[in-house]
């Protein structure tokens, strides 16, 4: 299937035309479902090597993967969790459990 990102073929993130490597945005087990539903894009070698390079930068193509999905497939979460298991929008670094004070002192 054709990306639901890009219609051009060309790098997603700088818009190079020439020696063009694909990119699933869902990989490892899953590449051949990210390549069923048109989960990837085109990025040039120095595009797609700064990305396996930072996880901040692949999360963000991963929020822009699944906006895209959902706007194409009436919104429906349940479907994408079902088909890729992650919510990337719902995506917030995990804070430290508060430390209840159960009312004893230390002394």
């Amino acid at each position: 299937m054709k990306s639901i990102l890009e219609n051009a073929r060309r790098c997603f993130i700088c818009n190079r035309k020439e020696v063009l490597q694909k990119h699933h945005i869902i990989g490892g087990p899953r590449r051949t479902m990210s390549e069923k539903n048109g989960l990837w894009v085109y990025l040039c070698p120095t595009c797609h090597a700064r990305l396996h390079n930072d996880p901040t930068e692949l999360r963000n193509l991963r929020k822009i993967c699944e906006t895209k999905w959902l706007s194409l497939n009436n919104n429906d979460l349940d479907k994408w969790m079902r088909l890729v298991g992650t919510n990337y929008l719902d995506l917030i670094p995990s804070r430290p459990k508060e430390i209840k004070n159960n009312e004893r002192s230390c002394s």
